[in-house]
């Protein structure tokens, strides 16, 4: 069952700062890039082959991402490697910069705002939700100065969630909103690696026919930092699509 609730774009900005055309969207992307280091990545296993199940694509036109839900109840997703605003540039949607204070009087740094509802899938608890998404944001003024910076992307607050600041919600961003998944399963699961190393982690099956669609696992580096990854399975083959660093803020 789909849950749906409309909201209206809250966020007011001078029409300067609207950026439309593609030459635009190569520069936002870039100069964003730029504030990123890539020093945290690690090597990807490759997994095994499995069976063909939804994407049967060669190339899913989809963004898919773990999500959180913020102390306001909001759900986000890290964008550590930038494919989620490269993939939301692409879309061509208007949209506008906000830089400094006017991103946040507090942290400020960068924000993308846009203009248009993007629909997007939210599911968590076995429910599945219509949202949309309302900006890309890299702070500058981080509460944890010893950590690396990434930036979020959020989503309109699907449903009202009680107690979100301790309950600990998580589950998957879809972006845009895709009407043929109306039903998401998920389950403990194992995958081996080509050198036949399991890895457990959690799958997502996102048609109903008991083939897992995605696979998230996290791996523990040392006692205050993780590593997520997610994969998807694009005809039978196990493709990494999303990475997170997880550190936590001493």
């Amino acid at each position: 069952m789909i849950k749906s609730k409309v909201f209206k774009n809250i966020f007011f900005v001078p029409l300067a700062l609207t950026m439309l055309n593609v030459g635009a969207q190569d520069k936002i992307f870039n100069e964003m890039k730029a504030f990123i280091t890539k020093d945290w990545v690690r090597k990807n296993p490759t997994f095994q082959p499995t069976k063909i199940s939804f994407f049967r694509g060669p190339k899913p036109d989809l963004y898919i991402a773990p999500l959180q839900w913020s102390g306001a109840g909001h759900p986000f997703t890290w964008d550590c490697d930038l494919k989620g605003l490269e993939f939301l540039l692409k879309r061509n949607h208007p949209h506008r910069i906000l830089k400094d204070h006017l991103a946040d009087k507090i942290y400020g740094g960068n924000k993308v705002v846009w203009e248009n509802s993007i629909e997007a899938l939210v599911w968590t608890k076995d429910n599945i939700y219509k949202s949309f998404v309302t900006d890309w944001y890299l702070i500058k003024n981080s509460d944890c100065p010893g950590n690396k910076i990434f930036p979020t992307i959020s989503f309109s607050e699907a449903f009202h969630v009680k107690d979100s600041i301790t309950n600990n919600l998580s589950g998957l961003g879809i972006i845009p909103f895709d009407p043929k998944i109306t039903k998401i399963s998920s389950e403990k699961n194992s995958l081996k690696t080509n050198e036949g190393k399991s890895i457990e982690g959690n799958s997502f099956d996102l048609n109903d026919d008991k083939i897992p669609d995605i696979f998230i696992y996290r791996e523990e580096i040392d006692e205050t930092t993780s590593y997520k990854r997610l994969y998807l399975n694009i005809q039978g083959t196990w493709v990494f699509k999303w990475a997170m660093l997880d550190e936590e803020c001493i």
